[in-house]
């Protein structure tokens, strides 16, 4: 078998074996459903909300 033809026949079976493996995959949705409403309802917030972390700034940005 030549150099070409192995090239050849491992990327078409990686390519192959790549797509059944992201095929076997849950991939999840933009904004949780089919419309794209964001709306998920077997997920639940965990309340209470807070704030995660902060940066302080100390020079404003001004633009023109």
């Amino acid at each position: 078998m030549s150099a070409t033809r192995k090239l050849t026949w491992f990327v078409f079976t990686f390519g192959i074996a790549s797509c059944l493996a992201a095929a076997a995959e849950d991939w999840p949705q933009w904004k949780g459903d089919a419309r794209r409403s964001g709306d998920v309802p077997q997920r639940r917030l965990a309340l209470p909300l807070g704030l995660v972390g902060a940066v302080p700034l100390g020079d404003a940005v001004l633009t023109s």
